[in-house]
Parts: C-alpha cells; sequence; structure tokens
C-alpha cells in the first residue's frame, strides 16, 4: 500500500469527527505525542504577544492592529507545528528578513536547506482554504495547515489550533499558487516521518523498496508517538538492515533506546550517525542529554562544546538551549562561576526567559551571593507571575538573609499556585522556625513530607525543630529516618548528636559528630556538641580542644565562648576564664541574646558567683 493512502484513510477519519464536533478530535498533551489540538495560553502566549508588539514598532508605517494579527496568526501556527516537531526544527529569524521570513517559517535542524511553510486561517470547517503561492511552494518540502478555532484579538488568552494536515511539496505545480481545503490535505501525524525520511538525502520515494522502507518509518514514527518504543526500535532496525546508511533511522532508533533508559545502544547509534553526518548539530545536543543521564557531566560538556562551535552563533534558539544546557551541567558539578557565564550569555540571547534567570539564580546561591540571587529570583517571578520554583528559590535566599517574614510571603505565594508542593512546605517551614513559630513549622515539614516521603531535609529541620521544643526523642527519630534515606546527611548526624547530648548521652552524641565531622569537617556546631559532650564526661582536655576548633571556623558562637570560660575557670585559670566572658558577654549583646547577657554579666560582676559555679562542678 502506498504510504500516501494509509494518511488520506486517517484524514478521512479525522475530518468526519471534526465536522460532527471538535470536541471529538484528540488533545494530547503529552511530550513527544501527536495532538490534533493544540493549546497555547499562559506563558508561551505571552512570548507570542510579547514578539507580535514588537513587529508592530518594525512596521511603523502599517496598522498597529494589523501588524499585530498578522503575526500573531503566523506565530500560532509556527509554535503549533514546533510543538509537535520539538528538538527536529527551528524557527526561522524574522529579523533577517526585511519583509519577513522568506517564504519559510520552519527549518529542520538536522539540514536547514529543508524548510517547511505554516498556514493558519480561521473559519466554517466546510468551506475553510489555506492558500500558498508559488514561492512558499518551491521553497518548501512541505506545506502544513492550522484551523484556528477562535478570532485573534488583543485580548484573547488561549487560542485552541487544529492540526488540519500537510501535503509534501515533492509532486505538486511550483510554478503556480495552490489552494487546498482539508479534503485535500495528509493526516498530519504522518508529518514526522516524512521529515525524518526526506531529510536523509535518499532518493525520491518512488520504487517499490523505498516505498517500503518508507511505510516502515510510518509505522516505527507512530510507536515512537505512541510510547511503544520497543517495537519502534524494531521497526527502525529492519531499514537499518535493508539500508544501512539512512542515518535519521539511526537517530530515531537511538532516541527510543534513550527513552528505555538504554544509553549506551542510544550513545552508539548516534555516534553512527557522526559517521555519516560529521557535522550533524542535533546529535550531539542528543548525545549532551544521554551522557547526563549516565551522570557522565564531563562527556556532557564536550558535546556541548562542540555543538557551540558547529552553530558558530548562526541560530539564536540553538545558542540559548547550549548555553542553559552548559550552565546546568556546570551547576551539577559545583563550578558555579562557569554556570553563571553561560547563563550571562544565554540571557544575552533571550532577556525574557524567566527559566534563565532562575537558573543563574541558583548559582548565585551556592556561592552565598544571595543579594544577586534575590534579584535573578525576582526577575523569573516578573516574567512569570506563577513560577512556583522561583518562588520557593526566592524564600530560601530570604531565609539564608534572616528575612523570615518575606520567606513566609513567598513560601505562602507557592503555596497558593500549587497546594502539593513539597518544597514550598519545607520552605514555609524554615521561615516559620526562623520565627521561632516550631509548631507551625513542625506541621509544614509533616506536610512536606506527606508530598514527598523521601525529603530528607524535611526530616532533619522537623528533628531539629522538635529539638527547639524540647520534643528530643522525637528529634532522634526524625534524624534517624533521614540518615535512613540519606547515610551521608553530615546535618542529620550533628542534630541527633545535639539531641543525644541534651539527654545526656555523652557517648552517642559524640559518635554522631564524629561522623558529621568525617562528612563535614567545617561544621562548627559539630565540633562545638562534641566539645559540650567531653565536657559533661569531664574530658577538659578533649572539650578545650573541639571548643577551640569550633571558634577557628566561626568565630562567632558565643556560647563557645562562655564553656571555654568555665573550662579555664574550673582549671584554676580565673584571670582567662573572664576574657572569654568577656568575649562571650559582647557576641551576646550583638546577637540581642539578653537572657544570656544578663547571666554573664552578673557573674563577671561578682567573683562570688563564679566561684560557686567552679564549687558546684566539683560536687
Amino acid at each position: 500500500m502506498d504510504w500516501t493512502t494509509s494518511l488520506k484513510a486517517k484524514q478521512n477519519e479525522f475530518i468526519t469527527r471534526l465536522k460532527l464536533d471538535h470536541k471529538n478530535i484528540i488533545c494530547n498533551t503529552e511530550e513527544d505525542a501527536y495532538s490534533e489540538l493544540i493549546v497555547i495560553s499562559d506563558l508561551r502566549l505571552k512570548r507570542l504577544r510579547d514578539f507580535c508588539w514588537s513587529m508592530t514598532e518594525k512596521y511603523r508605517y502599517k496598522s498597529p492592529r494589523e501588524v499585530y494579527i498578522n503575526n500573531m496568526k503566523g506565530k500560532l501556527g509556527e509554535e503549533a507545528v514546533a510543538k509537535y516537531l520539538k528538538n527536529m526544527v527551528r524557527e526561522v529569524d524574522y529579523l533577517t528578513y526585511s519583509g519577513g521570513d522568506g517564504k519559510v517559517d520552519l527549518k529542520l535542524i538536522s539540514n536547514p536547506e529543508i524548510g517547511i511553510q505554516v498556514k493558519v486561517r480561521y473559519g466554517n470547517i466546510d468551506t475553510v482554504k489555506w492558500e500558498f503561492s508559488k514561492e512558499e511552494v518551491s521553497k518548501n518540502v512541505a506545506l502544513v495547515c492550522i484551523l484556528l478555532l477562535e478570532q485573534i484579538s488583543e485580548a484573547q488568552t488561549e487560542y485552541n489550533l487544529v492540526m488540519a494536515g500537510f501535503l509534501p511539496t515533492e509532486e505538486l505545480d511550483t510554478n503556480n499558487k495552490i489552494l487546498v481545503g482539508l479534503d485535500d490535505l495528509l493526516y498530519g501525524s504522518g508529518l514526522h516521518s516524512y521529515l525524518q525520511y526526506i531529510s536523509s538525502d535518499q532518493p525520491g520515494i518512488s520504487s517499490d523498496l523505498e516505498t517500503y522502507i518508507f511505510n516502515d518509518f510510518i509505522k516505527a514514527s507512530e510507536c515512537l508517538l505512541s510510547k511503544n518504543y520497543k517495537e519502534a526500535i524494531e521497526f527502525y532496525t529492519a531499514i537499518i538492515n535493508i539500508k544501512p546508511d539512512l542515518y535519521p533511522a539511526y537517530h530515531y532508533r537511538g532516541y527510543a533506546y534513550y527513552l528505555l533508559d538504554n544509553y549506551q545502544a542510544a550513545i552508539d547509534d548516534f555516534r553512527q550517525i557522526i559517521h555519516f553526518k560529521p557535522h550533524n548539530l542535533l546529535t550531539y545536543l542528543l548525545l549532551t542529554s544521554v551522557f547526563i543521564k549516565k551522570l557522565d557531566y564531563q562527556a556532557a560538556l564536550e558535546q556541548c562544546k562542540i555543538a557551540i562551535i558547529l552553530n558558530n552563533h548562526l541560530d539564536k534558539e540553538l545558542d540559548i538551549l547550549i548555553y542553559i544546557q552548559c550552565g546546568w551541567i556546570f551547576n551539577k558539578i559545583g563550578n558555579y562561576e562557569e554556570a553563571i557565564e553561560n547563563f550571562n550569555e544565554a540571557i544575552n540571547c533571550n532577556n525574557n526567559d524567566p527559566q534563565i534567570y532562575n537558573m543563574r539564580g541558583r548559582s548565585y546561591y551556592e556561592l552565598s551571593k544571595y543579594e544577586d540571587a534575590f534579584s535573578d529570583f525576582t526577575q523569573a517571578i516578573e516574567l512569570d507571575s506563577d513560577y512556583v520554583e522561583a518562588y520557593g528559590n526566592r524564600s530560601a535566599v530570604s531565609y539564608r538573609l534572616k528575612n523570615y517574614r518575606k520567606a513566609l510571603q513567598d513560601s505562602n505565594k507557592a503555596l497558593k499556585i500549587d497546594p502539593s508542593c513539597a518544597d514550598a512546605y519545607l520552605n514555609r517551614g524554615q521561615a516559620r522556625e526562623g520565627l521561632k513559630q516550631y509548631k507551625g513549622a513542625i506541621q509544614d515539614y509533616t506536610k512536606s513530607i506527606s508530598f514527598d516521603p523521601g525529603m530528607v531535609l524535611a526530616y532533619n529541620n522537623r528533628g531539629l525543630a522538635k529539638y527547639e521544643i524540647e520534643d528530643y526523642q522525637g528529634a532522634i527519630e526524625d534524624c534517624t529516618e533521614a540518615l535512613k534515606l540519606d547515610p551521608n546527611c553530615a546535618l542529620a548526624y550533628n542534630n541527633r548528636g545535639l539531641a543525644m547530648y541534651e539527654i545526656k548521652d555523652y557517648h552517642r552524641a559524640i559518635d554522631d559528630c564524629n561522623q558529621a565531622i568525617k562528612l563535614d569537617s567545617k561544621l562548627a556546631q559539630s565540633y562545638y556538641i562534641r566539645g559540650k559532650s567531653h565536657l559533661g564526661l569531664r574530658n577538659l582536655g578533649s572539650a578545650l580542644s573541639d571548643i577551640d576548633q569550633a571558634i577557628q571556623i566561626n568565630p562567632e558562637i558565643a556560647e563557645a565562648y562562655t564553656d571555654k570560660g568555665f573550662i579555664h575557670l574550673i582549671s584554676g585559670r580565673k584571670k582567662e576564664a573572664i576574657q572569654f566572658y568577656k568575649i562571650s558577654l559582647h557576641l551576646h549583646l550583638k546577637t540581642g541574646n539578653l537572657s544570656e547577657y544578663n547571666i554573664i554579666k552578673m557573674m563577671l560582676e561578682d567573683p562570688k558567683i563564679l566561684d560557686l559555679v567552679k564549687k558546684n562542678y566539683f560536687k
């Protein structure tokens, strides 16, 4: 059976459903799945609106409303087709052509010589027609028709677009314009397979063998889109056995392997493409994704670098994609300065993408550059007022800056948008803990755990909040649960050690602090708790050594100077003890801890109290 026969049959069935009621057509929101109905709204629509208004500035000699509507019509169609052909096409830069897009709307990434023209029409299903000029027919390999279900207006908040179908230009008359209706088109799902095949630089599909191969491409593509990856691989393998130099078959088989988590097989197929097409940019981008999945970040970076060289700033959208990937990888390996440089490059290409600001903000956060991070998260929110992750990240920054009320506000906003966001409950719990609302914090951490039972930090933080309300056993249980989930969580060992100290289980407190220090040698509090535990066991030398180490890491721990003064006092060095009590007094005043300040002040003013403290220790 000729490959067009199958698509014609599907088109007839689709038209029947469409004419009965457009609600009968398929609206598939899943990734990589064909959808007869595409809905464009929210951030995607905002981006298109911004572009269309920028075009009214470019064509000032025309009616702004007319320019806006015409551009919106075209961009809606391109957005719908690009969504279906994800990772396969790129938009033509409108700024390159003084009069528009040069009669080509989309180009294949793997072969920029291959163009696709998209036409959008609003009208009656029975009478609607799409017109293509002879130049559009001659410059493109496929013509795609989109039916718009709403009229365009500046106030419209959502557009519904129907993938009406497509036509290959191979056998069309390029000397005349053409006018087509729904009945003239092929079913839209075949466009993907057709472009796969046509991009392989193979001769036309006229022979029986070529028709057979193309039919298998159709079947393989349908399997891929319906997530039947194993069957898709079988079809692509059959095609490769017949035509080993048909590189798109390797491309999509590799993609199917990737979706099945068979990363080595995917890498082998993608490298086979490079054998045929050493400068195939898309293949290097796919290899980047595979190596990221394999956690081989160095190999992923190498692919990104090759992609940057191959793109050579020819395609701004691809530049953005590559710089974002590089930045993301540098973030993962802890090279935050390099990550920021790559995100800067991406922002230079597009300063209206909230995701880039959010990711750069994360890099600043990890470098403790909290003001810069706050600024980036704020910019992300200004670009997308429903960006839950950005609210959560800004909340985390405010917490670090000790602006707990601001942290609470942002967490509340995140939860208003997404009431099931585990991270938002975690952030709100931290903000409440900062405000000493420990019971409220415990409730939030519990809610976070209910949505994400694997949230280590929620267990750890809940344990710390329980410690603050003197529920030491509850604190120990939560920290133990955190350590079951992550045996390398230094903070959980630290906090459990803190609770162990309070119940006077000094030996287990020391064991936990040993583990915390082993995992993080810069954890000042662990040295301090271990020192206090040694003090509880009357190991004064070990206690003083640990407390000194804590002070060396963090000279602002007021209690450490108090305990150091106490050790000197009971060791008979009253003069030295008074010096350290004075430092503690100063730090308590600085932090506003007036209760401790008054106690130490009283001790320093009355030497008899110091003598009494020493005497009580030796009882």
